[in-house]
């Protein structure tokens, strides 16, 4: 199942994408950001439950 979201970005975030995501590649890029995101908010919801205080930010590496 596909789920498209509309999202918008502060000024300084766009221009962090426009920099840094490949050419013609913006949705891949922000899809990875998204994702990125979601995963460190979930090992930090776990740290703060006490699972693995170690998990919070492991894996963020680009």
């Amino acid at each position: 199942m596909t789920t498209k979201i509309t999202v918008s970005l502060s000024d300084e975030t766009a221009g962090y994408v426009r920099a840094h995501a490949p050419e013609g590649n913006v949705s891949a890029f922000i899809d990875r950001l998204i994702r990125r995101q979601i995963t460190l908010d979930a090992a930090k919801q776990l740290a703060a439950a006490g699972y693995r205080p170690d998990l919070d930010g492991e894996g963020d590496a680009w």
